[in-house]
């Protein structure tokens, strides 16, 4: 036998934020954050926010960094890429 259930018609809301770092023509990085907010029933997305900074920031390969964004490769191997706050004349 199966069994029933009942779905409430309120949506089930869940917040999502994405963070990432866009090149620009001067090679520099501006951060960007994106507030997502996601139906979980539906699967639905709309884009709340979209905050971009006001600072800039370059590549380092040091441990002087502000911001680091950690990933695997298909090997399950760790690359990072770290970001560090610079100022614009």
């Amino acid at each position: 036998m199966g069994t029933k259930q009942i779905n409430s018609l309120v949506p089930d809301l869940i917040s999502e934020n994405i963070l990432h770092f866009e090149k620009r023509e001067n090679g520099l990085y501006k951060k960007i954050e994106k507030i997502i907010v996601k139906d979980r029933r539906t699967g639905k997305r709309t884009v709340k926010d979209e905050i971009e900074s006001d600072e800039y920031y370059k590549l380092v390969s040091c441990d002087d960094y502000d911001y680091e964004i950690i990933i695997q490769d298909h090997e399950g191997n760790d690359l990072s890429t770290r970001f560090k706050s610079v100022e614009i004349q």
